[in-house]
Parts: C-alpha cells; sequence; structure tokens
C-alpha cells in the first residue's frame, strides 16, 4: 500500500488491474501469488529478486518474453543468470540504488532495452531442446539402450 500511494496514478495493484490499466500505467505491483510468470507478459524489464540475498529466481519465466533483466550480485551459483549477463540480456547491480538506476536507463533507452530484449528471446531460443540432451546422457550413463524394454512405448497397455 506505501508503494503503491507513492507512485499514485502510475501504477496499479494486480488484484485490482482492469483490461485498460496494462497500457495506461508505468507499473504493475503484483499482490498475489503463483502468476508471477504470467505477469512478465506484460512488462519492458524484469526485476528477478533474491538478487541480495542467497540468490536469484527465475530467471527464464521473464526471459522467454523477450525483455531485459536486472536482478543484485547473488547469481553466480545460476548457471542460465550467467549466460544472461554474458549474452548482455541481462545486468547485474551490486546496490539497490545501482539496480534503480539500470531499471530506470532500460526504461529510457528504447534502443538499448530491445536490444537486450531480444538477446533474451534468443538465448532462451538456443536453449531448447534440454530434455532430450538430459535423458541422453541418462541413458548413455546408466548404460541403458534406446527401446530396450522399459520404456512405455513398449507396453502394449499403454499405447
Amino acid at each position: 500500500q506505501a508503494l503503491l500511494k507513492q507512485l499514485g496514478d502510475q501504477a496499479y495493484l494486480y488484484s485490482e488491474a482492469r483490461f485498460g490499466d496494462v497500457k495506461s500505467r508505468r507499473c504493475l505491483i503484483m499482490d498475489n501469488m503463483g502468476i508471477l510468470s504470467r505477469a512478465y507478459y506484460h512488462a519492458d524489464v524484469a526485476v528477478i529478486g533474491g538478487g541480495f540475498g542467497k540468490g536469484i529466481h527465475n530467471t527464464l519465466e521473464a526471459a522467454v518474453y523477450g525483455i531485459p533483466l536486472v536482478f543484485g550480485p547473488r547469481y553466480k551459483r545460476f548457471d542460465e543468470a550467467v549466460q544472461l549477463i554474458q549474452c548482455t540480456a541481462a545486468i547485474s547491480a551490486s546496490t539497490p540504488a545501482q539496480m534503480a538506476t539500470s531499471i530506470l536507463g532500460l526504461l529510457a533507452d528504447d534502443e538499448d532495452r530491445i536490444r537486450r530484449g531480444v538477446q533474451a528471446g534468443n538465448f532462451v531460443k538456443s536453449s531448447a531442446g534440454a530434455t532430450p540432451k538430459i535423458v541422453g546422457w541418462v541413458t548413455q550413463k546408466l548404460g541403458l539402450e534406446k527401446n530396450d524394454g522399459i520404456g512405455l512405448e513398449d507396453k502394449k497397455e499403454f499405447n
């Protein structure tokens, strides 16, 4: 409520949002659980939480929408975050003030924001197909052959 009061007409709560609010206001305050990934669709910049604590939250949920990401300094244990920094899709801020400067800079510079967003989208697209790679690796490590009788495709009752 304090943030909403401070931002005034530029912000709105997700729980009270109306259809026209998405484009007419600059800041959406998420006040519901479990729907953050859907909110990134409407964003120009994603601020990923947790980076000033133990580690950041999910970066791919935002990157898939082709928007730049900003997060705190504790991201190095998260391979996707490291790669997003390397491809310039994300910015790591060392302090809350630096984070605010980074966010405002992205919002003010359409060219940089769009370029970083394209990098984020390209990163996600280039990372697609992980499941077959992981299954192949596990199968190889366990010494299993494809169609060796353990797959559901061989069970008539499942077809």
